[in-house]
């Protein structure tokens, strides 16, 4: 096993799985062991409608949801933090778009990726095969290493939980 599976998908193809999905998301969490306390640790139109209901119904006024290309990204000002949840392994330019995020952080912030993978886990050779199938019913590369591209930009800090998640954080110095 151990095979590195391609998963390069142009971004119309993957927001179109995405907004497939974006109503059935909760029952498919399980499938993909995305349980509350991943959500917790770490898009399509579909997508945002239902980040906008949640926004709404805890009365968020400092969250900002945009809908864009992260790869072309395009913000008013500088931000103090940027999530990839659950996205960074789907994107079809990841470096790109965390360049981008990296120039609109503000000194002192932080950049975190909150992700599933295979590639340093032990399960690994159990869950290629489902991995497999996985890689059909959604977007994603679970053999992605956002660690290696934040390495470019500073000391990464990866916490792994749950067998399959990690979060990678780096910190924009002040200078």
């Amino acid at each position: 096993m151990g095979g590195h599976f391609s998963t390069e998908r142009p971004l119309d193809e993957i927001t179109g799985q995405y907004d497939r999905v974006a109503r059935f998301y909760k029952v498919f969490e399980p499938l993909y062991l995305i349980f509350p306390i991943a959500r917790r640790r770490g898009a399509s139109a579909g997508m945002l409608r239902e980040a906008r209901k949640l926004v709404e119904r805890h009365s968020w006024s400092n969250v900002s949801l945009l809908r864009q290309d992260a790869a072309q990204l395009q913000l008013d000002q500088d931000v103090d933090a940027v999530l990839f949840s659950l996205s960074y392994s789907a994107m079809p330019e990841p470096k790109a778009a965390l360049a981008l995020a990296w120039e609109r952080l503000r000194p002192g912030a932080r950049l975190a990726v909150m992700d599933a993978g295979l590639t340093e886990t032990r399960l690994r050779s159990l869950l290629d095969p489902i991995a497999r199938v996985l890689i059909r019913l959604g977007p994603g590369n679970p053999y992605s290493r956002p660690w290696d591209d934040l390495a470019e930009y500073g000391r990464v800090a990866i916490e792994r939980f749950m067998f399959i998640y990690y979060v990678c954080t780096v910190i924009k110095d002040d200078s």
